[in-house]
């Protein structure tokens, strides 16, 4: 059975009006085979789901598995679709409730999606740190605590052939840091 669409609109599920209000507005574009993908924020799987305009829900398609590192999952704080592959990247981040590094926050993974929509190859696994620590935005905050201004991924697109990573943290007075 699909996820209603007005379900999955409801603040409860969302949390904040403005998510609410940027969620409708994805949702209202009836582009036919329009897919989404749902990744929770430190889950082990990744949907891949269609939007039934007729119906108003959303479909599973397929669920992805994501790598684990050792007994940790990606902490999935960003999604993108790069042509027909899905890229989900970890915070990149200390942990808020540990305070410790945890290699999984440190990753991305890539893995390429079907006309079908199904998984269509293996995934691939890289790192957004080298960019993070070579960016004079960045680096002075790479590793450290998310209370102390600490770098944390919070939103990734593609376009023009160049990843836009944009992010939580750090911020510094009234300034916003998306890497290119």
């Amino acid at each position: 059975r699909g996820l209603g669409i007005e379900d999955l609109c409801a603040p409860e599920v969302v949390g904040r009006e403005a998510e609410v209000a940027r969620l409708r507005a994805l949702l209202d574009d009836p582009t036919p085979g329009r897919m989404a993908v749902v990744v929770g924020d430190e889950g082990g799987d990744a949907s891949l789901m269609e939007i039934d305009w007729a119906a108003g829900t959303l479909g599973l398609i397929d669920t992805i598995p994501l790598p684990k590192y050792g007994a940790t999952e990606l902490d999935a704080e960003a999604i993108a679709l790069v042509d027909r592959e899905v890229v989900i990247a970890g915070s990149h981040g200390i942990s808020r409730k540990s305070e410790e590094y945890q290699p999984s926050r440190y990753r991305a993974v890539r893995f390429p999606i079907g006309a079908d929509g199904t998984m269509a190859g293996a995934a691939s696994v890289f790192t957004f740190s080298e960019a993070l620590k070579a960016s004079p935005a960045t680096a002075p905050f790479y590793r450290e605590k998310l209370k102390a201004n600490g770098v944390n991924i919070e939103g990734l697109a593609w376009a023009n052939n160049r990843f836009y990573v944009g992010m939580r943290s750090p911020n510094v007075g009234d300034s916003l840091v998306i890497l290119e």
